[in-house]
């Protein structure tokens, strides 16, 4: 296409991670291409601007934020007719719209392109709903194979574990007692996998059942290995409150014997061939993320088991959470009404603290929901968080004119603006002095840099540091503030109204989605053949297989070869 065009495609993905590895497989193809996200650098944004004048640059692999916040971006990919815009993991804008608004947004401002969208978990009936969340006219659909006759799959049912509050102290042994049983067949499944080179995969509900079972799993196959032999798997913790996430994502690709155990942040875009074992510890909260997830098994070919513990009582709790997620219409006008009386004069900026949402009643893990309903509803797109304010000394560094015209435009405008009056004031020679993001925000250059404003504040003071004129004291901690910038001018009482509806219909989708789960896991029936019924090409729809290993197909013996408690 680029060839026959001179246009760069775009392909959006959800995925940091996921975007680099495919940029670093493009350009290992012979593609030139680049990735875009919010954690790129400034060095890398300025050396995509320079590729896409000169013409150089074949594709665009960006996160759907990094677009929406990059209003040049976007006019220069759109002032150039043709190209592809690709969607990766597809699914996900029409299942994520809910707490990431930006998925739909980016869809509608890229312009003028042909689309594909591409993903292994769409179920069957809903490629008309995702077409039109894309923009896509009387598209093409194709499905590929969807079985994999070499998982075999397994659900167990069992008694509730977690429950809280317990009634009674039988209640608290029972559930005790049930843990350590399952804890018992998935040490069995880590050893059995270790010796044969292979990784396993756990998914838990939260950072803290991931963080007990972690130590709990260490334990018992330090003493299972002692008992058996072999070697001792590496067993770690993954999920959203780890800054060590690309070390286990490279460890686990890279050596066997390893363990993940992870909440669904350890899931789209994880390749590793040598997967043996997949187990869901507390079943799943949908089917496009249990599909998701035990595709991550058995990608060469060979054997891969695939659990599911399973019990009714496990959505109890989420469903809990799910019911009491409706934002109601008053909280959706004072926030709404918030956000347009805090923008920043002579700009579309306005600020949100997360300790301000617990004014509305609104929880802090509702945070993303609640900027996503700001998005949808028109009223501001949400950044990325950073700190509100920053403390900073004197650096070694005289400010000579040298020094100051070497910096970068954003870092030279922080310094003679902001923080050369501070220093120069009669009480503050070198000393310490405070900087605020939210006032340094509404002048130039930051004003016009909208939502992105604050982290382009922090990357000019990391910029100052480096030339040595300044020293940050990390040891202050600042709370987070959440910028936003105004979609234009709205009616806050209209958008309250169709915000508290939207959340409502979202309540509802997602209570369906979990009844779905529930009542695939407590259907009897080849679980391979209803899998293929849901998300199958027409070919496979009725499929009966004689080498299908599930649950109903094969007995216990015959369906969990190798070592058990």
């Amino acid at each position: 296409m680029y060839q026959k065009t001179r246009v760069p495609s775009v392909l959006l993905t959800p995925l940091t991670g996921l975007g680099r590895q495919h940029a670093r497989l493009l350009n290992q193809a012979g593609v030139s291409a680049r990735a875009l996200s919010g954690s790129s650098s400034a060095a890398d944004r300025v050396e995509l601007r320079q590729l896409l004048q000169d013409r150089q640059l074949q594709a665009l692999v960006g996160s759907p934020e990094a677009l929406c916040h990059s209003a040049s971006l976007l006019r220069a990919l759109n002032e150039r007719q043709g190209g592809i815009t690709a969607f990766d993991e597809a699914h996900l804008w029409a299942d994520a719209a809910d707490w990431r608004a930006t998925l739909s947004l980016a869809a509608t401002r890229l312009q003028g392109r042909r689309r594909l969208a591409l993903t292994g978990s769409l179920r069957t009936g809903k490629e008309a709903q995702l077409a039109d969340i894309l923009g896509m006219t009387s598209p093409i659909v194709g499905r590929g194979i969807f079985v994999r006759t070499n998982l075999i799959l397994r659900i167990m049912p069992r008694p509730p574990a977690f429950c809280p509050p317990f009634f009674n102290l039988r209640a608290q042994i029972a559930a005790d007692e049930e843990w350590c049983w399952r804890v018992a067949y998935v040490t069995c499944w880590i050893v059995d996998a270790r010796r044969k080179d292979g990784n396993v995969i756990i998914y838990a509900r939260s950072q803290q059942i991931v963080e007990q079972l972690v130590s709990a799993l260490k334990e018992s196959v330090q003493r299972r290995v002692a008992r058996v032999g072999g070697a001792l798997p590496s067993v770690y913790a993954y999920h959203a409150g780890y800054n060590t996430r690309a070390a286990v994502e490279r460890a686990f690709a890279q050596l066997p014997g390893v363990v993940v155990v992870s909440t669904v942040a350890f899931g789209l875009g994880i390749h590793c061939a040598h997967v043996r074992t997949v187990v869901h510890f507390d079943g799943a909260r949908s089917l496009s993320e249990y599909v998701q997830q035990i595709g991550r098994a058995g990608r060469d070919g060979e054997e891969a088991l695939c659990i599911s513990f399973f019990n009714e009582a496990d959505n109890l709790q989420v469903r809990r959470l799910i019911e009491g997620s409706v934002i109601p219409m008053d909280a959706a006008w004072d926030i709404i009404n918030r956000v347009v009386e805090s923008s920043s004069p002579g700009g579309r900026t306005s600020f949100l603290r997360r300790a301000e949402l617990s004014e509305f009643d609104i929880h802090p893990r509702q945070t993303d929901v609640v900027l996503a309903l700001l998005c949808r509803v028109g009223v501001a797109l949400a950044g990325k968080p950073a700190p509100d304010r920053f403390c900073v000394s004197l650096g070694t560094t005289s400010g000579d004119a040298g020094v100051v015209q070497g910096l970068s435009v954003p870092a030279r405008a922080l310094w003679l603006q902001h923080l050369c009056p501070l220093f120069e004031e009669p009480r503050t020679p070198r000393r310490k002095v405070f900087g605020d993001v939210r006032v340094i925000c509404r002048s130039a250059p930051f004003l016009g840099l909208d939502a992105v404003g604050p982290v382009a504040v922090h990357v000019a003071l990391q910029n100052l540091t480096s030339a040595g004129l300044v020293v940050v004291d990390n040891t202050e901690r600042f709370p987070s503030v959440i910028p936003l910038t105004r979609m234009g001018d709205c009616d806050v009482g209209r958008a309250a109204t169709r915000a508290a509806r939207i959340s409502r219909d979202d309540v509802t989708n997602k209570l369906a989605t979990l009844d779905a789960a529930d009542m695939f896991f407590n259907r009897e029936g080849c679980v391979q053949m209803r899998l293929c019924a849901l998300f199958g090409s027409p070919g496979e729809q009725g499929l009966a297989l004689d080498d299908f290993q599930c649950s109903h197909c094969l007995s216990d013996e015959a369906l969990l070869r190798g070592p058990r408690p």
